[in-house]
């Protein structure tokens, strides 16, 4: 403010009368000039918005400032930079905007990444549990078509050539072999004595003497219903693992049922000399319950193997409903296909 309040002066100065002889003119003239530019030049760019109006009709000549007229272009030069100033609250407030935006930004991006890994977690949760139950479903049904179906169908086969051998028996001497409805709802073949007061249980060990000496001609079937005690002997040592661990009922049968097994092998070796069987007994009795425990977890294993189905066309109704599920199995109101 003070060179531009010098600027002035000089300038005002330089163009008074009492200046205006002949020997300093012609040095006035030149520094009137230049004091002139480099005045205008300050003054235009120090008070371009507070320049004083000065009268219309007033020559360019005459166009002198005063000192009061430099007071009030500064006085106004003054209040307009204070006007144009900026406040602390808009200086600050472009930061505020930027770390405000920042800040949003990172809230949604956190947000967005959250919900990404929530949903990656159940996605891998779910996937996990998925395969740990195919992995389960798989081994029962492992263990219902490796081990329970063939041992069941194998004791099926044994138990209808024993039904066939009690139904020769009956019609060829019914005096001596008879059968009787038993509590266990099935009728059973029982050997008639005369010396007996009470019948007695028809067992094959027991009776290997008998039919190798007075019916020989049940003895193919003996032989048949051994071939197959072989078959699930070696059925049950090889994929006996695959029993249900909860079924321990079942493991100490199928025990019994391979100790019975063992001496009617060797019962049966020896109904080719009959006099060999004379006197010998035998306690091991063959497990009647064994079917039944049998049918009792393949109905298990058939539950499972069936829920399981229904929960895969569950998902796949609710992943592709568009897409009709196969049929996997044949549905139990109409006939299978040919």
């Amino acid at each position: 403010m003070d060179l531009a309040w010098q600027l002035v002066m000089g300038l005002a100065l330089s163009s008074s009368p009492a200046q205006h002889d002949s020997g300093v003119h012609a040095l006035a003239s030149d520094r009137l000039s230049t004091s002139e530019t480099e005045a205008s030049t300050v003054a235009t760019a120090i008070i371009r918005r507070g320049t004083p109006a000065l009268p219309a009709g007033l020559p360019e000549a005459n166009r002198t400032l005063t000192p009061t007229d430099a007071s009030a272009s500064e006085l106004r030069l003054m209040q307009a930079i204070r006007d144009n100033k900026s406040s602390w609250l808009e200086r600050l407030l472009p930061a505020i905007l930027g770390f405000a935006g920042v800040f949003v930004g990172s809230a949604i991006n956190a947000r967005s990444q959250s919900k990404q890994r929530a949903s990656a977690e159940r996605a891998n949760r779910a996937d996990a549990a998925f395969g740990a139950q195919t992995k389960i479903i798989e081994y029962r049904s492992q263990q219902a078509h490796e081990f329970y179906y063939p041992l069941f169908l194998s004791l099926q086969r044994s138990s209808g050539i024993r039904r066939q051998l009690c139904d020769h028996l009956n019609a060829k001497d019914p005096l001596r072999f008879d059968f009787r409805h038993e509590d266990d709802g099935k009728d059973h073949l029982f050997i008639y004595d005369a010396g007996s007061s009470s019948p007695i249980r028809f067992r094959l060990i027991e009776a290997m003497h008998e039919l190798a000496t007075q019916h020989p001609e049940t003895l193919p079937m003996v032989n048949d219903i051994v071939d197959i005690g072989e078959q699930m002997s070696t059925l049950i040592h090889e994929k006996g693992g695959l029993v249900l661990a909860t079924s321990e009922t079942l493991t100490q049968v199928l025990g019994r049922y391979l100790a019975h097994f063992s001496i009617l092998r060797e019962v049966s070796q020896k109904a080719k000399v009959p006099h060999t069987l004379v006197g010998i007994r035998y306690n091991v009795l063959y497990p009647n319950n064994l079917e039944e425990l049998l049918q009792t977890d393949i109905a298990f294993l058939q539950m499972s193997i069936a829920r399981w189905s229904e929960f895969s066309a569950e998902l796949w109704d609710a992943n592709m409903p568009d897409v009709k599920m196969p049929v996997l199995t044949p549905s139990p109101n109409l006939p299978p296909q040919s």
